[in-house]
């Protein structure tokens, strides 16, 4: 009997561990055999305030403030998955000679405790970095390139954001000040609501902000770039083949060259500082 039962134990536990890795392929981990997934807790300091992610990481900064890192991804990727802790940063990516490519899709997927003392985060190479409780700080930075992603919820003083390549930025914010420059065909996604905010196109990006409530905004659009922000006074400025739609509460201030357009909506003060070319600026 006893037997009997040890035998429906470790068959229950097999079962069980099976499912666990069928469901861990609806995240989007690119393995080629679900059977081989594997979790593992790594101990690691938690005394960083910067996160650095590179090369198809998916890391999820999690609501709970103990416990260890934990780690899920095929076995034979995981002893290539390298985390540390070194100069304040936590940097998480997958070293060289990993037996899938490391620019791909999510390979792995790293689970870190919230230490309450995030302030830089940093993201390349198709990693992706998911930060669940609101970032509290006096100044945020959030840097994106090469197919990354980040998404945060803040309230600082000042947040710089910076996207590159064909990178997104998301993030829910309640700030003072806002700085954020957007190249390549990086996309910005913006809601919450800031006093102060400068934010300057370029390429083929993309910034919407229609969620984000600026008192005061200043946009700078060049190349085939696009925006739509809503601003109480905005003073926008559009070049080459760019776009800027924006819901001004209060007053506009205009420019736009070349072949661009600055539309807007709700009845505002409208300055016209310069519109040459074949550019436009009107009323939707």
């Amino acid at each position: 009997m006893k037997r009997f039962t040890a035998t429906l134990l470790l068959t229950l536990l097999c079962v069980t561990t099976f499912a666990q890795g069928t469901e861990n392929t609806k995240t989007g981990i690119a393995i080629e055999n679900e059977h081989k997934i594997v979790v593992e807790a790594r101990r690691s300091s938690m005394n960083f305030e910067e996160i650095e992610v590179s090369h198809a990481i998916r890391l999820i900064v999690e609501e709970r403030t103990t416990g260890n890192i934990i780690v899920r991804a095929p076995q034979s990727v995981m002893p290539f998955i390298s985390l540390k802790v070194k100069d304040n940063t936590l940097y998480a990516t997958l070293l060289s000679g990993t037996p899938v490519s490391r620019n791909s899709n999510v390979i792995a997927e790293v689970y870190v405790p919230y230490n309450g003392r995030i302030e830089e985060i940093t993201t390349s190479a198709a990693a992706r970095v998911i930060v669940k409780p609101t970032i509290s700080c006096n100044e945020l930075e959030l840097k994106a390139s090469s197919s990354s992603v980040i998404e945060v919820k803040a309230g600082a003083k000042e947040v710089s954001i910076d996207a590159v390549g064909a990178s997104t930025i998301k993030a829910e914010l309640a700030c003072d000040k806002l700085e954020s420059e957007l190249s390549g065909a990086s996309t910005a996604i913006l809601a919450g609501q800031v006093t102060k905010a400068e934010i300057e196109l370029s390429g083929a990006s993309t910034l919407q902000g229609k969620k984000l409530r600026a008192a005061n905004l200043e946009l700078e659009c060049s190349g085939a770039s696009k925006a739509n922000a809503l601003a109480v006074v905005c003073t926008a400025s559009a070049s080459g083949a760019s776009g800027i739609d924006v819901e001004c509460l209060q007053q506009l201030n205009a420019s736009a060259s070349g072949a661009s357009s600055i539309t807007y909506s709700r009845e505002c003060a409208i300055n016209i500082i310069s519109n040459t070319g074949a550019s436009s600026i009107r009323k939707k």
